[in-house]
């Protein structure tokens, strides 16, 4: 692996990476505030565009680093949906059995 598909592939790994803080903060946090679900979904619906395209002229290095980094896209997006659920959640818990002053 040379050439155009191995800096192909390279840039799929840093793109696949430049996820990584991300992911790591809603892992560890419950907190998602300032996450944009759906904004991390558009991005995963845009790599699935890109990988219909470089399927239809066959470029396979830039399909499967297209692939990656919309994996990641989906996983933050799956994520902070599930975290911003878990905020809601306890804000409810929190309102509804509230002790009455």
């Amino acid at each position: 692996m040379c050439g155009l598909a191995g800096g192909v592939f390279g840039t799929g790994v840093a793109m696949t990476i430049n996820r990584a803080p991300q992911l790591i903060e809603l892992v560890r946090h419950a907190d998602a505030t300032g996450v944009s679900a759906t904004s991390w979904f558009v991005g995963a619906f845009g790599c699935s565009l890109w990988i219909l395209f470089y399927t239809g002229v066959h470029l396979w290095a830039a399909l499967t680093a297209t692939a990656f980094a919309g994996l990641a896209n989906l996983a933050i997006g799956l994520l902070a949906t599930w975290r911003h659920g878990q905020s809601r959640q306890d804000f409810i818990a929190r309102e509804v059995f509230a002790p009455s002053t």
